[in-house]
């Protein structure tokens, strides 16, 4: 990205970012970018059911996943809705089961020496991430193992998502959006000449994601299998994490504090929240978008309604939320500035639990039915936790 890398939900070299989420929040209005594109669909899926614990433990790693796609890192198709934005999480419910891996419940470091893991997805079988510094995409064993790398040759992954047949991510420095299959092979790529891909989310037939520029931002789509990528929303101002439920994508305005929703295949661009500082990390369910703003200064993690409506803020006072995650019960999130993992009611109204803790620089999230995941892209490693 030149001069401003997306870290964590901040830019650096912009300065730190004090403010936490807070302001207004608009019902739908047709304003916050210029809409367009032709049609396509959208499937969102049902959330699982799971609640976050409060155990805590110390450890390195680092996942993400959850419910429909945030801030930066893709989660699997089959969540409360596909997607990612900064950062993917929603509930993963069928297949392998993390819980009968050996070692039983407890903090679990899948993969070390990895380079700079930043997003992360999960499926039934394995764990995927990108590595921004070595440019290679890489799955393990959801119980761990010998890392597989699936692709190379990449400058800077960012964001990724994954389906029943492919991995695919953005790659900000190289301004493509590519894919592979789950196996390994050819990689495809489906879309160049990006300015600054970031945020990623699938439905049943399209890849979505954010090109984070400021004013001149852009959220576009291609088809699963490729084609002429479609500008669904323009005039953009710094758009980061997104996530596509219920034929409608949203998105994160990183540099105007706004949340925003446009039909899948363009259309009027609806403003759902105003006045948010930063929020960059990004989850839908069929209750409402979830975020983390504040970059490395006090934060929040709040929810607005999917039609707009009145704020929910339901942690505040934290020291750099980052990557999110979301389940039938519970909401998590990464604390950078802490070092931990934290979990609140999906509801609101309860107090954050600390569930993790000792974490450096962990970072974007994933979750599935039974474990969390996470990665810490400082110190280059994946981690599990079970029960989440």
């Amino acid at each position: 990205m030149g001069q401003w890398r997306m870290r964590l939900g901040v830019l650096v070299g912009g300065g730190a970012l004090t403010l936490a989420c807070s302001g207004s929040v608009s019902g739908l209005s047709g304003d916050g970018g210029t809409a367009g594109g032709s049609s396509g669909s959208s499937s969102g899926s049902s959330g699982g059911s799971s609640s976050g614990g409060s155990s805590s433990g110390s450890g390195s790693g680092g996942s993400s996943g959850g419910s429909s796609g945030g801030g930066s890192s893709g989660g699997s198709s089959s969540g409360s809705s596909s997607g990612s934005g900064m950062d993917s999480g929603s509930d993963s419910s069928s297949g392998a089961d993390a819980a009968t891996c050996d070692g039983g419940a407890g903090l679990a470091t899948l993969a070390t020496g990895e380079g700079s893991p930043w997003g992360i997805a999960v499926d039934p079988t394995s764990v995927y991430w990108a590595d921004e510094s070595s440019g290679a995409i890489v799955k393990i064993a959801l119980c761990g193992g010998t890392p597989t790398t699936l692709a190379t040759g990449g400058n800077q992954p960012t964001q990724i998502a994954v389906d029943t047949t492919s991995v695919y991510w953005t790659d900000d420095g190289g301004g493509t959006v590519m894919k592979v299959a789950i196996g390994g092979g050819a990689v495809t790529t489906l879309a160049s000449g990006q300015s600054t891909p970031v945020g990623i989310a699938l439905d049943g037939t399209s890849v979505y994601w954010t090109n984070f520029v400021s004013t001149t931002g852009a959220v576009m789509k291609a088809p699963l299998g490729g084609g002429t990528p479609t500008t669904i929303a323009s005039g953009l101002n710094q758009p980061a994490g997104i996530a596509v439920y219920g034929g409608s994508v949203y998105w994160a305005n990183y540099g105007d504090g706004t949340v925003t929703r446009a039909p899948v295949g363009g259309g009027v661009v609806a403003t759902i929240a105003t006045g948010q500082s930063s929020p960059a990390f990004l989850v839908v369910d069929g209750t409402g978008a979830y975020f983390t703003c504040g970059g490395t200064g006090p934060g929040t993690v709040v929810m607005v309604p999917l039609s707009g409506g009145t704020p929910t803020t339901l942690a505040t006072a934290q020291s750099g939320p980052a990557g999110i995650a979301v389940d039938a019960t519970t909401v998590y999130w990464a604390d950078n500035g802490a070092g931990t993992v934290m979990a609140v009611p999906r509801s609101g109204g309860g107090t954050p639990a600390t569930i993790a803790t000792g974490q450096t620089g962990v970072d974007y999230l994933a979750l599935d039915a039974t474990s969390l995941y996470w990665a810490q892209p400082t110190v280059g490693s994946v981690v599990r936790l079970t029960p989440k």
